[in-house]
């Protein structure tokens, strides 16, 4: 074990240590029982194995440290599915930044260009007497089926000796190539083509989100030599060039990486950070516009690092250009660009306006306009699968509409968000904090890890402690408690 390899998903290669010839075949023996893990930098080899050890037998650790990848081989494939399905999003070890967890791609799909990996569907061999109703029934006792299929000759409509069947968890699909009657002679297949695919060719992969780097078309393929991009975004500006806002803990190299998935990438190049320091600006070039378009349908909104979208535009002349994708120019669900210290400002007015009105100096109408322009920023709502299971289990759905500013206070909190560089955003944790509801206001102090909720009633808050305290949120290990009024002088404005 250790950081040896031969070939790996990512398109690289690395030193020779039998990752070729029969020791490399075996990596995909049995299908879908390697995982590719994204995260995890300050882990060991050791906590890798003892994290995932729980799940089954792990046959082997490849940590590749410097590039903030590993993997990990186990014996079956429904050991690798139940570590997944358990381990993704979540935080092990000493690091605190959660993993992303996907099915490492084989050799064979890295051969023939296939994208995402997702093993749901098997396809089998099956008696020409059997009747669907027959083969759901011998299925179902894996796990819930999303459908049967038994395919039959168009014109006789007789079975044809052959069928699929799809389930909703890999951890099912997993059981049943393991467990089922081996006479069907059970392999994971590709996920049905769309209609699109189907009529004019095109790519198995659907996004980026679960990609583990295995390309869309190939890497060293030039969009212009001959590799389709097939893609359903127009690029009306014929630009080869986009606007892109991501996470400044993403490096150039990392960056260059992620956008060099789609052929054709010419330049990549972070350029600005925004006051606050929670985001970068940078610009990407591609050969052609079709290439653009692709890496604006493939990887826009994806998913990286766990817990923050990056985000693209197409570009003419600067962040200002005009945007061919409805974005209408900005980076979020609509609205103009917003450079981030004129978010900052409008949302302080925002806020000062609220706190006026709640005092009878302004009309509520006045507000309006305001929350109109903040709701064109795109924000996310809370995602809980970034959270540990126990606030998974118990926090209340959301998000949930804060308390008025006027409300009295029955009891303010004092949080600190501990482990980890980042903290989350500000509208994460309003929508943390507001789904116990009666929550008047949430917020980080300016600068520091730690800040205040407030709520109108002290229940709860009580149960926002209850729920959220010494649990981990976006990576961050949360310490939720009453705030001592008497030695904050933020107290006596209440």
């Amino acid at each position: 074990m250790g950081g040896g390899g031969g070939r790996y998903d990512d398109g690289r290669r690395g030193p020779r240590d039998g990752g070729d010839g029969p020791r490399g075949e075996s990596m995909d023996d049995p299908p879908n029982s390697r995982l590719f893990i994204i995260g995890g930098k300050t882990l060991t080899e050791a906590e890798f194995k003892e994290a995932f050890g729980a799940y089954g037998q792990v046959e082997r650790v490849d940590v590749k440290r410097d590039k903030g990848i590993s993997y990990i081989k186990f014996a079956k494939t429904s050991e690798a599915a139940d570590a997944l399905e358990a381990l993704n999003g979540k935080t092990i070890g000493s690091d605190p930044r959660p993993l992303k967890i996907v099915i490492a791609s084989s050799k064979s799909a890295q051969s023939q260009n296939k994208g995402d990996v997702t093993a749901l569907r098997l396809y089998l061999i099956i008696p020409k007497s059997l009747a669907e109703s027959d083969l759901r029934s011998e299925f179902e006792q894996f796990g819930p089926l999303e459908y049967v299929s038994v395919v039959t000759d168009k014109v006789t409509k007789e079975n044809r000796g052959f069928g699929y069947v799809k389930f909703f968890q890999f951890s099912h699909c997993a059981r049943a190539f393991e467990g089922c009657d081996q006479s069907y002679r059970p392999k994971f297949a590709d996920p049905r083509p769309s209609l699109e695919e189907r009529r004019g060719g095109g790519f198995g992969g659907s996004s980026a989100g679960g990609s583990d780097y295995g390309g869309f078309g190939g890497r060293g393929s030039s969009g212009k030599g001959g590799t389709e991009l097939p893609t359903t975004v127009s690029n009306p500006m014929g630009t080869c060039k986009l606007a892109i806002m991501v996470n400044p803990i993403l490096s150039q190299e990392k960056l260059w990486k992620l956008f060099d998935i789609v052929p054709g990438l010419q330049n990549c190049e972070i350029h600005t950070g925004d006051p606050s320091g929670e985001r970068n600006y940078g610009t990407v070039v591609y050969d052609t516009p079709k290439a653009a378009a692709y890496a604006m349908e493939k990887l826009h909104g994806f998913d990286y690092p766990l817990g923050s979208r990056v985000m693209i535009k197409f570009e003419e002349d600067g962040f200002g250009g005009r945007s061919g994708n409805g974005m209408g120019g900005g980076f979020g669900a609509g609205g103009a660009a917003m450079p981030a210290d004129v978010k900052n400002l409008v949302s302080t007015i925002q806020h000062a306006t609220q706190m006026l009105a709640a005092s009878g100096y302004v009309a509520p109408d006045a507000l309006a306009p305001m929350s109109g322009v903040i709701g064109g920023v795109g924000e996310q709502a809370l995602d809980t699968s970034m959270c540990s299971p126990y606030v998974q289990q118990n926090i209340p759905p959301g998000p949930v509409e804060m308390a008025s500013l006027g409300t009295p206070c029955a009891q303010r909190l004092f949080f600190v968000c501990k482990e980890s560089r980042e903290v989350p955003p500000p509208h994460i944790i309003k929508d943390l904090f507001s789904r116990f509801g009666n929550c008047i206001e949430a917020y980080l102090m300016k600068g520091k890890n730690c800040g205040y909720a407030k709520y109108a009633d002290v229940s709860s808050a009580q149960r926002a402690i209850q729920v959220l305290n010494e649990q981990t949120v976006m990576g961050c290990f949360l310490k939720v408690m009453v705030a001592d009024e008497s030695s904050n002088k933020r107290a006596r404005t209440d």
